[in-house]
């Protein structure tokens, strides 16, 4: 079961691209049903992140207690590129969703591949909520939209305004009755009242359609047309240049975009790669795939991989998790070095009542502090410690330093040091460096009680008390920390006496 989850995940976000903005307004909160929210037909209005921000209207046309059927409806700004998609999903535990595209309804030009959505519905059904399941993706969030499309609603007339950066924009005009693109209707199956849904999904259509055109129209007037329809065509590149801007890369426009420039066969090769190696278990050989997926992707989109994978996995109750599949979790976090949003994940599992997924979670963590997500960091490391090993402390150190500038927001760099000099009796050295790979990485609890040690083997007795005894505290059968629980008892019964 975790594994299909995995790589219907993975494979699910390597082979999509994607569209989300949008207005929300306030309109009847959905129904609670056996202990969760559930969404309501309806138009569930707001935005999503893929490279840039888009408007997402999610119209919901069918939905019961089990499942959902709607359509994904995207707009971008700045291009003014739009598309719409169906999409069906069906609940999880606690009010969790995920939506699965089906087909296209309106695709727009250039390389767009629908995407998912995972999320949590709440506030009595108002709200939806979560991850777009795209690895160039980010959140998205919608709420539901007081939906004034009635047949009698013949015209709409927005007036000109300028925006907050000082742009003039045209009055616009809407006739719902003139269709610009006629949408499929919905199967039969799904009943009358998706059918009248899909009525209400067409007239929006339409106002967008309209909306969109008369906004091209009064940009070539006014002499920037020619800017705005070249980012509309050329669709799928544009997007992924903006996204890139953040790493020193060009400029961008949409979401179709969003995998256009990066998306090159070598980006994709290496991202299946990575999810074969790790459907396989090949643990090791998947961390090295990951080294190679993370040249192509930019610090972002890196974060995002880890943040919709670890997102997943960590929404699964335990409790419906047997040992071997807990243990695999751990192991596949481990493969993501270099990302320290991955250490707290680990250190979570570290107070679970089964001690063997405890050690295995220490030892995943002692795994991933070890890998920096870049092999040429990675081997300065591994020189360093064999130098080390064989007496060449200084040199060792040196090689550690040359690591630390290549990466400097690494926690690694420092934990290394932090355990080189415990080793060394160098206390005080020790107590730095490990306050050093705290303040980059928190969550190394490996670091913090080396940090307690360090200060117990200085003399700081009392703040190696203190340190030692809030990491009890979180995790209490930790097996780094059963060599001290003699230690700590002892001078907990000092202070009490004192």
């Amino acid at each position: 079961m975790l594994r299909s989850l995995l790589v219907a995940s993975l494979l699910a976000s390597s082979r999509a691209d994607t569209p989300g903005n949008g207005p929300s307004g306030t309109a009847p909160k959905g129904e609670r049903r056996r202990g969760r929210f559930v969404l309501q037909p309806g138009l569930y209005a707001g935005h999503y992140t893929c490279g840039n921000t888009a408007w997402l209207l999610l119209r919901v046309e069918r939905a019961t207690e089990k499942e959902v059927h709607a359509v994904f409806h995207f707009v971008y700004p700045a291009s003014t590129q739009q598309g719409a998609f169906e999409v069906h999903g069906i609940y999880g535990e606690n009010s969790v969703l995920k939506l699965t595209p089906t087909r296209w309804l309106h695709k727009p030009p250039g390389r767009v591949v629908p995407v998912g959505l995972a999320g949590v519905v709440s506030d009595s059904g108002g709200r939806f909520k979560g991850e777009v399941l795209h690895s160039n993706c980010g959140g998205f969030d919608v709420n539901t939209t007081q939906d004034d499309l009635h047949d009698e609603v013949r015209h709409l007339h927005l007036p000109a305004f300028t925006d907050s950066d000082g742009r003039m924009h045209a009055p616009l005009a809407v006739d719902f009755a003139r269709t610009t693109t006629a949408l499929s209707p919905v199967g039969a199956a799904l009943g009358p009242r998706a059918a009248a849904q899909r009525v209400q999904t067409q007239r929006q259509f339409n106002a967008v359609s309209q909306i969109v055109e008369q906004t091209l129209s009064f940009r070539a007037k006014r002499g920037d047309g020619a800017k705005q329809s070249t980012e509309h065509a050329s669709g799928s590149t544009a997007e992924l240049e903006r996204a890139a801007d953040a790493r020193g890369a060009r400029g961008s426009s949409s979401h179709s975009d969003t995998l256009g420039s990066r998306e090159s066969s070598d980006a994709r090769s290496e991202e299946e790669t990575f999810t074969r190696r790790l459907y396989d278990r090949e643990y090791d050989q998947a961390y090295k795939a990951w080294i190679a997926l993370r040249r192509t992707l930019s610090h972002a989109e890196s974060l995002a991989v880890v943040r919709r994978i670890v997102s997943g996995l960590l929404a699964l109750p335990d409790q419906r998790l047997d040992r071997a599949e807990q243990q695999e979790i751990l192991s596949i976090l481990s493969t993501f070095g270099g990302v320290p949003q991955v250490t707290s994940s680990i250190a979570r599992l570290l107070r679970a009542p089964d001690q063997s997924i405890v050690q295995h979670a220490e030892a995943m963590l002692r795994v991933v502090r070890r890998r920096s997500g870049n092999a040429e960091v990675d081997a300065a490391m591994a020189a360093g410690d064999s130098i080390a090993a064989g007496g060449g402390v200084q040199e060792a150190l040196r090689l550690y330093d040359r690591a630390a500038e290549s990466l400097p927001t690494w926690a690694g760099v420092s934990a290394r040091k932090c355990e080189l000099f415990a080793a060394e009796k160098r206390h005080v050295d020790c107590v730095a460096a490990c306050g050093e790979a705290l303040e980059l990485d928190e969550a190394d609890v490996i670091s913090r009680v080396q940090f307690g040690q360090c200060l117990k083997d200085a003399k700081a007795t009392s703040s190696a008390l203190q340190v030692l005894l809030q990491v009890k505290e979180q995790y209490p059968t930790m097996p780094s920390l059963k060599a001290l629980d003699e230690w700590i008892v002892r001078e907990q019964q000092r202070a009490e006496i004192r």
